[in-house]
């Protein structure tokens, strides 16, 4: 399962989402070259995104949004405001930390 939270620069966990099931409903299949962000979240690893790359995995989840299936898009939705805390905040990042 795949953790998300907003960390400042020291790595200190500010916030966490508590539904991280939203990831998996965006995730592109792997071997999927489009888009630049979601792509690269590692369901295994750990992956961080700066203030320039949030405002793009923003926009990468949006335009998947569509094609979710309508359950699922309630929790997108709430992930998608949950990342939004983080845009345009100096010195914040997001985090995917996955198992």
């Amino acid at each position: 399962m795949i953790a998300i939270q907003i960390q400042d620069e020291r790595g200190q966990v500010l916030e966490t989402f508590e539904d991280p099931r939203a990831v998996y409903d965006i995730l592109p299949p792997a071997g999927d070259r489009e888009g630049c962000c979601l792509r690269f979240i590692d369901p295994y690893g750990d992956t961080t995104f700066n203030q320039a790359q949030v405002t793009e995995l923003l926009s990468e989840i949006n335009s998947r949004l569509e094609g979710v299936a309508p359950e699922a898009q309630v929790r997108v939705l709430k992930l998608v405001r949950f990342i939004e805390q983080a845009v345009n905040q100096v010195h914040l990042y997001l985090k995917f930390v996955g198992d």
